[in-house]
C-alpha cells in the first residue's frame, strides 16, 4: 500500500511490529541513494524476522513544484521503496 504527501522523504511502517523507517531522497529525485537502500534492506530484514504481514509505504515530495508534479514524484518514490523492499 502506498500514499503520497509533502516532504523530501519516504516512510516505511511495518504494521504489526510498529517500526518506522525514514528514507530520504535527493531533491527532485526518486532513485534510492546507497544509504536509503540500506535502510530499506534493514526494514525488510526486520519485517521478515518479526513475521510482519503488512508494510505501509508513504512517498513524500516538497512543495516547490505543482501539486500534480509532486503527487507523481511522491508515487515514484513510494514505488522505488516498494521495489527495493521486495527485491530479495
Amino acid at each position: 500500500q502506498w500514499e503520497s504527501a509533502s516532504d523530501e522523504c519516504g516512510q516505511i511502517q511495518s504494521r504489526a511490529a510498529g517500526n518506522s523507517y525514514l528514507v530520504f531522497f535527493d531533491f527532485n529525485k526518486s532513485s534510492l541513494t546507497g544509504e536509503a537502500k540500506n535502510i530499506v534492506k534493514q526494514a525488510a530484514a526486520d519485517a521478515k524476522s518479526g513475521g510482519v504481514k503488512g508494510v505501509h509505504v508513504v512517498g513524500h515530495a516538497d512543495r516547490s513544484g505543482s501539486a500534480s508534479y509532486n503527487d507523481k514524484l511522491s508515487k515514484r518514490r513510494a514505488l522505488a521503496v516498494k521495489k527495493e523492499l521486495v527485491k530479495d
